[in-house]
């Protein structure tokens, strides 16, 4: 797997942005979010949310959204012909 070009952590919980490319050129996309805390001493994953990661998760959800929106507007910027 590439390497992310953006990650947003709040909390326990992050969430990874990726570029890929298709046959209409590059787009981005966000990973599964991730929830991590701590236990014995160990990092360790969970796929449950409790009530404070769930607003973390609403938060790093926002934050990549308006990324991968931005970048798609930036790309169409870029794609769009010159005014004269």
């Amino acid at each position: 797997m590439s390497k992310p070009v953006e990650r947003y952590k709040e909390g326990n919980v992050s969430i990874a942005i990726f570029e890929n490319t298709g046959p209409r050129g590059q787009f981005r996309t966000a990973a599964q979010p991730q929830c991590r805390y701590k236990k014995d001493g160990e990092w360790k994953d969970s796929n449950s949310y409790g009530v404070t990661d769930l607003e973390n998760l609403e938060k790093v959800a926002k934050l990549a959204r308006e990324h991968i929106v931005k970048f798609k507007n930036d790309q169409k910027a870029d794609n769009a012909p010159e005014a004269a």
